[in-house]
C-alpha cells in the first residue's frame, strides 16, 4: 500500500491490481480499526499474498481531520477552481 497518489503512468506499470484483491482489501478494511480515515493506493507486487491486513494499515497515516485531500497528496487543483457541482457536494457531505 502506498500514500499520496504518485503513480500516475496510466499503464501495468502503475501496479495493476485483480477485481477480487481490490474486493478483499475493501472489506478487510471495512473491518479494521487500524485502516480508520486512512485512504490508500492499493498496488500490485510479486510475492505471496498478504494475510496480515491490520499489519498493513497500521503504519498508513490518517488523513487531517477536516481536510479535502488525503494524507501525502498531491496539490493539484485549489478548491475554489473546482467546478461547482464538486464544491456543491464537498459541502453537502461537511453539514
Amino acid at each position: 500500500m502506498l500514500q499520496g497518489d504518485r503513480r500516475q503512468a496510466g499503464d501495468p506499470s502503475d501496479g495493476a491490481v485483480a477485481r477480487g484483491q481490490i474486493a478483499e482489501v475493501l472489506i478487510r478494511s471495512l473491518t479494521s480499526d487500524k485502516a480508520l480515515r486512512k485512504t490508500f493506493e492499493l498496488i500490485s507486487a510479486k510475492g505471496p499474498a498478504p494475510t496480515d491486513f491490520d499489519g498493513l494499515f497500521a503504519p498508513l497515516e490518517a488523513d487531517p481531520p477536516d481536510a479535502l485531500d488525503a494524507v501525502h497528496d498531491m496539490a493539484n487543483m485549489r478548491l475554489e477552481a473546482e467546478p461547482q457541482r464538486v464544491r456543491d457536494d464537498l459541502e453537502a457531505v461537511r453539514a
